[in-house]
């Protein structure tokens, strides 16, 4: 499952790395999922609960084999403060 990221100057710094990549267009989506839940210092199953799909499922979203639905995408974007642009895609790497 992974370390948690209970240090919160750890976490703060793994912020701005994931934003800073968002900012560039090279965070992909799973990455991006994988970051936001560790920037919040969640396990997959913390996680998972709040925003309400299944540990296998955000398991498959991490590993860029599942596709979040639009809704689900919007909540776990919105713990990491991101906002979902229609249109503009991330280069992926």
């Amino acid at each position: 499952m992974g370390r948690i990221l209970k240090n919160k100057e750890t976490r703060e710094k793994l912020r701005e790395e994931v934003y800073a990549q968002a900012d560039q267009g090279t965070l992909s989506p799973q990455d991006a999922v994988a970051g936001i839940r560790k920037m919040l210092g969640l396990t997959q199953v913390e996680f998972a609960k709040r925003i309400a799909i299944s540990v296998a499922t955000l398991k498959a979203i991490e590993q860029g084999i599942a596709n979040p639905r639009v809704s689900t995408l919007e909540k776990i974007l919105t713990l990491g403060r991101f906002r979902l642009v229609v249109g503009r895609m991330p280069k992926i790497r």
